[in-house]
């Protein structure tokens, strides 16, 4: 029992480390190959491409921590990856519902991406 909520908290701590790796790197980069285009954070968070990409670099951290926590989980390797791309669709899923607005400012806790406005 230990060993599976280390999993999982193992997952959800390497996805988020990931996750917010790439948009550190990625963010400012977009900001300036396409200055026209997105001039500042607002404009990139309101950017429909700029939200695909997110949707891919995110997709891919939730595939590195459920990676992780399958390597660490003792048994029922897919279960427990699965779980914690449940956590992160949950906390998708709550800021979507919940945050409706387009202006949103990202902050993260857990492995899920909140946004306020």
């Amino acid at each position: 029992m230990i060993r599976s909520t280390l999993a999982v908290t193992a997952g959800l701590v390497v996805l988020t480390i990931v996750s917010f790796a790439i948009e550190a790197a990625v963010d400012p980069l977009l900001m300036h190959l396409f200055p026209s285009a997105l001039p500042d954070a607002a404009a990139l968070a309101g950017s429909f491409t700029a939200r695909l990409f997110m949707l891919a670099y995110t997709t891919f951290s939730i595939v590195v921590g459920g990676y992780v926590t399958a390597c660490i989980a003792p048994r029922a390797q897919v279960t427990h990856a699965a779980i914690v791309g449940a956590i992160e669709l949950a906390f998708t899923l709550y800021v979507m519902i919940a945050i409706p607005s387009q202006k949103r400012t990202r902050h993260r806790a857990g492995g899920g991406l909140l946004e306020s406005s």
